[in-house]
């Protein structure tokens, strides 16, 4: 059974205000102005070389210090991440002990720590604020809640100088802690003994070869061998990637020439490394090539202890996490699962955490996202689609405040609902099997097949780095949507390169998807087309359409026009987020015969040039219409709220403003938000979005022909 591990933190939720008015139902009575708070989740900060461990009988990995995503703030907090029992319940953060608790170590990073299972604690070691060593050990008691120090610079007698970037492991069969190497200036070779009976510090040192000084290494205890193994790690002029094993009983290192099944890690620092006991194999993960100035994102496992060990890279099934070094990582038996948490590359510090399941059986390793969303909350770049009148919503960006560094948002992997044709709010309908859902993500280009009732969704962003996967959720069925991924980068053949703010419909006479432009993440966008073939297996083919083509963009409006089968896209921005110009043009491209391009409404008034509209295609008695509300002049920093409506059934037809830019019924001027038709009320449904200062989580509809705006409760 599991115990009552974690202090209990309140989980602030602000109610939306909101005059009657429901998305369904015939009351025109215009919402007034409101504001809305995001939902504050319990979750850690952004932060970089936090220190920590998984303890494997409970589940939870924990997480201490780090520095902030501002580059000079240091943490002092503890927090947990309980990660479900094999699916039954969800993960979920909690605040473990608060930055200066009662004989808690000083706020640090790159401290070292281990998980001592036999009291069922954590042990923190060392660590540095950017200017101090810490010299203490101290340990974490889950039961009381409460530090304690085993040892400042002098009660444990002579021991290992204060230092950062170390190695600690608890050697169970001898009741010991081991830290080995780091440094506080020069780069340090010694390896410690801390008897946990008798607080004292000894110095191990045996005679024969042993690694040379370092920092930043790794290190995992191998029970069934009663040895301990070293890989990597920097020391000056040169990174490190050789591998180690210490004997326990001896206290005798030797150096291991292992097999490279193609390859071997390249030499590193800040990775990982930990033991998996039921498959008897180590597994590496990250870090950073200095000499390069490589972040790996890549996992390695090293087999065959007891013969030759052998490197072999872990394959997953579908994308990966953004590359990463300094950061936590344990094995969770329950899950066969690295679960990896914080880091970061370059100047930016992370708050996301993944598990990357490893099966005994052969099956395919696959990353997944550990969401601990257990509340609507605000966020932006969100995966819609409404069907019978549900609609479901997946992932985005958000999750906490903004802006600030420390305590902005972070990207999601969770699905919820809310019925439009009822009063009730958003539900969570987010698998309980995190491995069956897509790796967090916003920016997606998505579109609904209403016919098999079926989400699809094509890449998007997680962290910095774009993605090239397709995903599918089955939205009929009863109760959660079940997704299942269609494409992996490369299952499905050649196909579009990783981008976000792509622009996709379903194209149903064809059973396509028909995905177009994007960013590539490194400030370049594109105007390529392509269609991925889902009649049969799915597979990718670019087309080319004839005649003049728009000009490369991403996040610009887009819907699929039915009655003529055509893509339609207005605006967006080409070139990198802060520098790129935003544009105004709308074309459509014909998806039927010859694939071709036609520039529509090049005369009259014409909405302001923006990227991240919300947009839809609503479909009546007089034919399509199309219509866009919201978005960002990037040129200007200008938000808008105004509402415009072009029929699609002339190409000389001229846009038509519906509303105008802050009136004081509509919701607050902002971009990214999604939208959605909803032929039940004749209304367009926008949903979350953000301004520059502030996410939201609030449910708006349009009526084009009322022209006013209804703010749905709750």
């Amino acid at each position: 059974m599991r115990r009552l591990l974690l202090l209990p933190l309140a989980v602030l939720a602000t109610a939306l205000v909101a005059a009657p008015g429901p998305i369904s139902g015939s009351t025109t009575t215009t919402a007034a102005p409101t504001t809305s708070a995001a939902v504050d989740l319990p979750w850690p900060d952004r932060r970089f070389a936090p220190c920590g461990a998984l303890d494997p009988d409970d589940g939870v990995l924990y997480a201490f210090g780090g520095r902030a995503d501002d580059g000079a703030t240091h943490l002092g907090d503890l927090w947990a991440l309980d990660l479900g029992n094999r699916g039954e319940t969800r993960p979920t953060w909690q605040l473990a002990a608060a930055a200066g608790a009662p004989s808690a170590p000083p706020a640090v990073r790159s401290c070292a720590a281990d998980w001592d299972d036999a009291a069922q604690r954590l042990l923190v070691f060392g660590g540095w604020n950017g200017v101090t060593h810490e010299p203490g050990l101290r340990a974490f008691d889950p039961a009381t809640h409460e530090w304690r120090q085993l040892c400042d610079a002098l009660s444990c007698g002579p021991g290992p100088a204060p230092r950062r970037a170390s190695q600690l492991v608890v050697d169970e069969a001898r009741n010991r802690v081991l830290v080995f190497g780091g440094t506080n200036g020069p780069y340090l070779d010694d390896l410690w003994s801390l008897s946990l009976d008798s607080s004292s510090w000894s110095r191990v040192d045996a005679p024969g070869p042993r690694p040379l000084s370092r920092g930043g290494h790794s290190m995992a205890i191998d029970t069934r061998r009663d040895a301990l193994w070293l890989f990597g790690g920097t020391r000056p002029g040169a990174d490190l990637g050789d591998l180690w094993r210490l004997d326990l009983a001896t206290g005798t290192w030797s150096e291991i020439a292992p097999e490279c099944a193609p390859g071997c890690p390249s030499p590193r620092s800040g990775a990982t490394l930990t033991h998996d006991e039921a498959g008897d194999r180590l597994v590496l993960h990250g870090g950073w090539e200095s000499s390069s100035n490589v972040y790996r994102r890549e996992t390695w496992i090293l087999d065959d202890l007891d013969g030759t060990p052998t490197w072999s890279q872990v394959t997953p099934a579908g994308e990966s996490p953004q590359a990463r070094f300094f950061h936590l990582a344990g094995y969770d038996p329950d899950a066969q699962r690295l679960v990896v948490f914080g880091g970061g590359a370059n100047a930016s510090a992370y708050k996301d955490a993944f598990g990357l399941t490893l099966p005994l059986d052969g099956s395919a390793p696959a990353w997944h996202t550990l969401s601990p969303t257990t509340a609507i909350t605000a966020r932006d770049q969100v995966t819609v689609a409404l069907d019978g009148g549900v609609l479901t919503a997946f992932g985005g960006f958000g999750s906490g405040t903004f802006p600030g560094s420390v305590g902005a948002g972070t990207h999601l992997a969770d699905t919820w609902q809310r019925d439009l044709r009822r009063r009730a709010g958003w539900r969570l309908a987010t698998p309980a099997e995190a491995t069956q859902v897509a790796i967090a993500r916003e920016g997606t280009a998505y579109a609904h097949d209403a016919e098999r009732h079926r989400l699809l969704m094509f890449g998007g962003l997680t962290g910095d780095r774009t993605l090239a996967d397709v995903w599918m959720a089955e939205l009929r069925r009863p109760g959660r949507p079940r997704w299942q991924q269609l494409c992996s980068p490369t299952s499905c053949g050649p196909g579009p390169t990783a981008r976000w703010g792509a622009h996709a419909v379903y194209d149903p006479v064809a059973d396509r998807l028909v995905v177009f432009g994007g960013s590539m993440g490194t400030g370049a966008t594109t105007n390529d087309v392509w269609a991925l073939e889902l009649s049969g297996p799915p597979t990718w083919h670019e087309l080319i359409p004839a005649g003049p083509a728009p000009a490369a963009r991403w996040s610009a409006g887009y819907g699929y026009d039915p009655v003529r089968r055509r893509l339609v896209v207005f605006g967006g921005q080409t070139g990198p987020d802060g520098t790129g110009i935003p544009l105004q043009d709308t074309w459509a491209l014909a998806l039927d015969g010859d694939v071709g391009w036609t520039r529509l409404a090049e005369r009259g008034p014409q909405p302001e040039a923006r990227r991240s509209p919300a947009a839809a295609v609503r479909v009546g008695p007089d034919g399509a219409q199309f219509l866009i509300a919201s978005g960002l002049t990037a040129s200007s920093g200008a938000h808008h709220n105004d509402v415009w409506s072009l029929d699609l059934g002339d190409d000389s037809a001229q846009w038509v403003q519906l509303a105008v830019d802050s009136p004081s019924t509509a919701p607050a001027p902002r971009r990214s938000a999604s939208a959605v038709w909803d032929p039940a009320t004749d209304r367009i449904v926008i949903v979350f979005g953000r301004d520059g200062d502030q996410f939201f989580d609030e449910t708006w509809s349009f009526d084009p022909s009322a022209r006013a705006w209804y703010q749905a409760p709750g």
